[in-house]
Parts: structure tokens; sequence; C-alpha cells
């Protein structure tokens, strides 16, 4: 497969995340890599493949839908283990809710 231009991944990237509803900084943890290296990525600057596996996997796409060619096996097995980005940001949701039921139950 041959890869995209930097910029054109830079945008893909981009694309998936807002599609997911999902900011940098909500991003940045659920693919265990801090948020300039976001930033630098939808720039399409150059990151590495276990780095992008790591997007991928938190966005709960392929690195191939990403524009890198296909990761050896033995890079899927090491990341199988991550969270997608939509486990996440339920998560944070329900947390949310459950604080907010937790302060009406005390003013009951």
């Amino acid at each position: 497969m041959a890869e995209p231009d930097p910029k054109k991944r830079g945008k893909m990237l981009r694309r998936f995340r807002d599609d997911a509803g999902l900011t940098r900084e909500r991003l940045a943890p659920a693919a265990g890599v801090s948020v300039s290296t976001l930033v630098r990525a939808e720039k399409g600057e150059p990151i590495g493949i276990d780095t992008a596996m790591r997007i991928a996997s938190a966005l709960g796409v392929s690195v191939t839908d990403l524009g890198y060619d296909q990761p050896t096996s033995a890079h899927e097995h090491q990341l199988a283990g991550a969270p997608p980005a939509w486990a996440v940001k339920l998560q944070e949701d329900l947390d949310e809710v459950l604080a907010i039921v937790r302060a009406l139950e005390g003013h009951s």
C-alpha cells in the first residue's frame, strides 16, 4: 500500500478524532501519548508506528485507516490491551452522571 503524504495522514487522523467526538486532551491519555504528539501527528509530522497504533486503537480504527502500512503481528499483540477511545469517553461520561446523581441524592 502506498502511504499518503504526511499532511493527508494528519488530516485523516483529525477527521477520525473529530468523528469520535474527542478533544486532543481526551484522546491523548486514552492512546498513551501526549497532547503535543497528537498535535504533531495532525500536522503531518512523523510519528512512530507504535505511536500510530496506540492512537488508532484508542480511536477504534486500524492503523491502515490512518494511512499507515499494516504493521507486523508482534506490534498488534503488544497493543491489544489498549481500550478504544469511545470506551474511555463513555466511562468519563458515566463518572460525570454518577457524580451528579450523588450530588442530587445529597439534596433530598
